[in-house]
């Protein structure tokens, strides 16, 4: 289906562009897209988080998906008190609140939607099939992780094409994160399904220090 302007503008980052379209009618920013995703997410998947900041505020009333991304806390408590059932709800696109607190990196939404019973292990209903401590990972928020496998995420689930956590955390050199997985039950001697091993990635990217991590905990495992 054909844009939007508003929606050409946002996905372009013209902030300028964006604002001309909301001077007059400012109620544009509780738009959908055709696919029902909210504007102000359709900003933060785009890298432009000042058009999502500038929507939100026009826009006021928060739902639950934007107020975790956008980390907007008194409204997620607000929303969460009226209906806890909020914190496993799922979005146009299917992720829950707690997969868009873990890639953003907001750790304080995390902890809210988790004393709220977040699904800590919600596969998201995409192509992606990710749950929130894949999500965490691929934001590289490592206080996420943390307190993601704390309460309790698979740290062996996989996504699609066998990638695990590990594998995540060697290709990002995130060595906190590797070391967090490892101490909870992950593996490292595990390929995905192009056979790419975490040290795989790990040099691929250029992370030696995580490589040489990895061969010295598979040297501890021989002694």
């Amino acid at each position: 289906m054909p844009q939007t302007r508003l929606e050409e503008a946002i996905r372009a980052g013209k902030i300028d562009d964006v604002r001309l379209e909301l001077v007059y009618q400012p109620q544009l920013a509780a738009q959908r897209t055709d696919d029902g995703l909210s504007l102000v997410l359709l900003a933060l998947y785009h890298g432009h988080a000042a058009i999502a900041e500038l929507l939100a505020v026009l826009k006021r009333d928060l739902d639950v998906f934007e107020a975790a991304a956008l980390d907007a806390l008194p409204r997620l408590q607000h929303l969460l008190e009226q209906d806890p059932s909020l914190a496993r709800a799922r979005s146009s696109d299917g992720f829950t609140p707690l997969h868009l607190a873990a890639y953003y990196g907001h750790a304080e939404a995390v902890r809210l939607l988790l004393a709220h019973h977040a699904e800590v292990n919600a596969v998201s209903n995409n192509a992606l099939a990710v749950q929130p401590l894949h999500s965490a990972l691929a934001g590289n928020n490592p206080c996420c992780v943390r307190l993601l496998v704390e309460a309790g995420a698979d740290v062996r689930a996989a996504q699609p094409g066998g990638q695990l956590p590990v594998h995540q955390a060697a290709a990002q050199g995130n060595l906190d994160a590797l070391q967090l997985l490892v101490q909870h039950g992950a593996e490292l001697a595990v390929a995905d399904e192009q056979g790419r091993t975490p040290r795989d990635l790990a040099l691929a990217a250029g992370h030696h220090q995580i490589a040489a991590w990895i061969d010295a905990q598979a040297c501890d495992r021989l002694t």
